[in-house]
């Protein structure tokens, strides 16, 4: 049975800075996580302010290509034209449009650098006892004073230790991934509202793909889904994704994905706690969901303690809240 510090389940951006900040530290620290880096993941941008995070963290030398510089952000809604925000007035520079496999790869190897040992695999079981956990993964048994969930939204540690998780609502993202035929002219973020009260969120990728997403109601996500070219269609009645990315007959369709903002109560515990998404997570659309992973495991290694950061997180859902509310009127 090996021995750590720290056991870490789940190796997206929230696991491997709090990994690499625990390693940094002088803990002994196991990141383990199905690791698959051909998987096509949501989350692709990173807010300006989760750029100069990672610049205070000693991992802005990350953000260079394949990633790419985002100058700013199209909106459409009902009857008010396209509105433009421009992302280079933030102090904190411009917000980065990630290929978030490369991201995620690289966050791992830099906390790999530090001192963390990575294990892929998942976790099959955990027990507590008095001196801590004991925990198995691919016919592996470790054991560990201090655990911690980076499951994502499926909070699958806090969710088997008791904690629920409340949604705001039940919205569904439904993404498309696909090569344009011909050049995307537009290096910006593009949010369009639908008269019927849906959402698209679209950009370019940094491989030169399109990604679009409707975000829509559980009920109304399955409906589409059972048409053969749902998606397709409603992605050609819209005006700004359309005249921006183009059309997709037949786009690369990924399976649908919760769109909905969360919290998970509780979201620590004796010898446990949770962070990132399985902590609190964000409507895709913000763009609040990178930024407040990477804060929330910089705190946790830091030290700050559950209270203090039970009032940083809401601080930071009611500063989500507040824009979501001031860009929607």
């Amino acid at each position: 049975m090996q021995q750590v510090d720290i056991v870490i389940a789940g190796a997206g951006p929230a696991g491997s800075v709090a990994s690499l900040l625990f390693a940094r530290a002088g803990q002994r620290v196991l990141l383990l996580d199905q690791i698959s880096p051909t998987a096509a993941k949501l989350g692709d941008t990173l807010a300006p302010q989760g750029a100069g995070l990672l610049q205070r963290l000693g991992l802005g030398p990350l953000l260079q290509p394949p990633h790419q510089p985002i100058r700013g952000q199209i909106s459409l809604w009902d009857g008010r034209g396209e509105l433009s925000t421009d992302f280079f007035a933030s102090i904190h520079g411009p917000a980065w449009r990630l290929d978030r496999p490369r991201f995620d790869h690289d966050l791992r190897l830099a906390a790999a650098a530090a001192g963390a040992i990575v294990v892929e695999g998942h976790l099959d079981a955990l027990h507590r006892d008095a001196t801590g956990w004991r925990l198995s993964s691919a016919g592996r048994a470790y054991r560990c004073r201090r655990l911690i969930d980076a499951t994502g939204r499926s909070a699958w540690i806090a969710r088997r230790l008791g904690a629920r998780i409340q949604r705001d609502d039940d919205q569904v993202g439904l993404y498309g991934i696909w090569r344009p035929a011909s050049p995307i002219g537009t290096d910006r973020t593009l949010v369009e509202r639908c008269p019927d009260g849906s959402w698209w969120y679209g950009a370019r990728l940094p491989d030169g793909r399109a990604i679009a997403g409707l975000h829509l109601s559980a009920p109304a996500a399955a409906q589409l889904r059972r048409l053969p070219a749902g998606w397709s269609q409603a992605l050609a009645s819209t005006r700004l994704i359309q005249r921006h990315l183009g059309r997709s007959a037949r786009p690369a369709l990924l399976p649908a994905h919760s769109a909905s903002g969360s919290v998970t109560h509780p979201c620590d515990g004796e010898g446990w706690q949770a962070i990132g998404d399985a902590a609190m997570a964000f409507d895709p659309i913000s763009g609040f969901g990178l930024q407040a992973a990477i804060q929330d495991s910089s705190w946790l290694a830091e030290g700050v303690d559950d209270q203090e950061r039970h009032r940083r997180r809401q601080a930071v859902r009611a500063a989500y809240q507040r824009s979501m509310l001031e860009t929607k009127t």
